[in-house]
C-alpha cells in the first residue's frame, strides 16, 4: 500500500506490513499498527503518532523526515536507517516519547528546524546508536533530552547539544 499523495489519517484497526509513505502528509491523530516504510512525505498535519507494541516504523531515505507540531509515542520499534534528518519543532512543537527502541543505524541528525516551541525527546526504553562510520549521530541544540531510561552507544558517538536530564537510566557505550 503506497501512500503517494494527499493526506492520511491511519487509525490503527488494520494490521498490515507493507505500508509505504513516500509522499504526502499525516493528518489527525495516527497509530500504526504493524510496520510503516518512511521514506518521504511529513508529518506536519498530523496531531499525534503513536506506534504501538510490536510495530515498526522504518525510517529511510536521504529525504528530510519533519515532525513539526506533533506528539510521536514509541511503544514498539523505530530503526532509523536513511541518512534523511528528522527535524522536529514549531508551534507547539515536537515531543517524542520512546518507551520501545529507537535504533539509530547510522550518523544522523535529529534537530530542531522549525524552532519556536522546540523539540523534546523523553526516553524511557532504548535510544540506541547501533551503526554508522564511527562518528556520531547528534541531537542538535534546540532539542532537549530526558533519559530515564538507556542510552546505548554501540558504535561512535551520540552527541548530545540541545540541554537535558540524565537520571534513572543507563548510559552504555562501546
Amino acid at each position: 500500500l503506497l501512500l503517494a499523495a494527499g493526506g492520511f489519517t491511519i487509525d490503527g484497526m488494520t494490521t498490515t506490513t507493507n505500508l509505504l509513505e513516500a509522499g504526502g502528509t499525516l493528518i489527525g491523530d495516527n497509530v500504526i499498527n504493524g510496520a510503516l516504510v518512511w521514506s518521504s512525505g511529513i508529518w506536519d498535519n498530523a496531531n499525534s503518532v503513536t506506534i504501538a507494541t510490536n510495530s515498526v516504523l522504518n525510517i529511510t531515505s536521504g529525504a528530510d523526515h519533519d515532525m513539526p507540531y506533533i506528539t510521536v509515542t514509541n511503544y514498539g520499534t523505530v530503526t532509523w536507517s536513511g541518512p534523511g534528518r528528522v527535524r522536529g519543532g514549531g508551534l507547539p512543537g515536537t515531543t517524542i516519547y520512546n518507551y520501545g527502541l529507537w535504533d539509530s543505524q547510522g550518523d544522523w541528525t535529529l534537530n530542531d528546524d522549525f524552532g519556536s516551541d522546540g523539540t523534546e525527546l523523553f526516553n524511557f526504553g532504548t535510544f540506541r546508536k547501533s551503526a554508522g562510520t564511527n562518528t556520531s549521530t547528534t541531537i542538535t541544540a534546540g532539542v532537549y533530552v530526558e533519559n530515564m531510561g538507556t542510552m546505548d552507544v554501540e558504535t561512535g558517538t551520540l552527541s548530545l547539544n540541545g540541554g537535558g536530564l540524565l537520571t534513572g537510566g543507563m548510559q552504555t557505550g562501546p
